[in-house]
């Protein structure tokens, strides 16, 4: 006991626009277009949202490091300049979080 649990907007799984919800499985007919996108994420394109109103991972990223700022578990920038080391973690936090938000913080850090 004593730590508190939060429920913060921040830390919501990726938006998938008009896809949330699809079976995105092999052969599902919403499959091509999940994979179009994943193929441009893989290419780098990373700002390119999915379709209907979803997220990009480079949205997503943005709003999980500001959500890590403003618990005070990162400082003002996640990370050093020009190689200076890497700052210190001024507060520890657990964040519980699904799979594709959670890599895509982890890539972010």
């Amino acid at each position: 006991s004593g730590a508190r649990r939060l429920v913060d907007a921040s830390f919501n799984e990726m938006n998938f626009g008009s896809l949330e919800g699809e079976e995105l499985r092999g052969g599902s007919p919403r499959r091509e277009e999940y994979e179009a996108r994943l193929a441009e994420w893989e290419a780098g394109r990373t700002s390119v949202r999915l379709p209907g109103g979803g997220e990009s991972p480079e949205e997503v990223a943005a709003r999980a490091l500001k959500g890590l700022r403003e618990l005070g578990a990162l400082p003002p920038f996640a990370a050093a300049a020009g190689g200076a080391g890497v700052p210190s973690c001024p507060r520890h936090v657990c964040l519980v979080a699904h799979g594709r938000f959670n890599k895509i913080l982890l890539a972010a850090l």
